[in-house]
């Protein structure tokens, strides 16, 4: 197990580092979309995620198709990322998915980070990033007359 695990976190780190990732601007977008990435929520919340070699071994593929599937279908970060780079705001619909997830620390899930160690949030990134949550509410959703408390 510890040698497998090491291996992911060796993968995923190199994974991060030669990433070909697309720019903002805006730094706080760049901090966002390498959260994205270092965390690997792209391997099953977008369609073109380059998996690792072990993505082909039999249950590995089982399993990883299975959390692919259903990761995609429940949310596309897709849209998300070209918002992020357009420096553009990310849709309401999107911040609140992100929102609920790190709330709730329901992502990413415990099978995922079982093995991909650098995959766990931590509670810095996690206030990290519901507070990019709410700063993007507030410079493009919120109206004057909103109280401070529901920006």
């Amino acid at each position: 197990y510890f040698g497998l695990s090491g291996y992911v976190w060796y993968h995923d780190n190199q994974r991060s580092k030669q990433a070909d990732v697309q720019a903002s601007t805006l730094e706080e977008n760049n901090k966002v979309l390498g959260f994205l990435r270092e965390k690997g929520c792209d391997y099953c919340h977008t369609p073109s995620a380059e998996l690792p070699f072990y993505s082909s071994f039999p249950v590995a593929k089982q399993l990883m198709n299975y959390d692919i599937q259903l990761g995609y279908k429940s949310f596309n970060l897709e849209a998300v990322r070209a918002a992020l780079v357009a420096d553009k705001p990310v849709s309401q619909s999107d911040l609140n998915k992100i929102e609920w997830v790190m709330q709730y620390d329901t992502m990413p899930p415990t099978r995922y980070t079982a093995l991909h160690w650098a995959g766990k949030v931590s509670d810095t990134e996690r206030a990290e990033i519901l507070g990019w949550i709410a700063k993007q509410r507030e410079q493009y959703y919120a109206s004057n007359d909103t109280a401070a408390q529901h920006r």
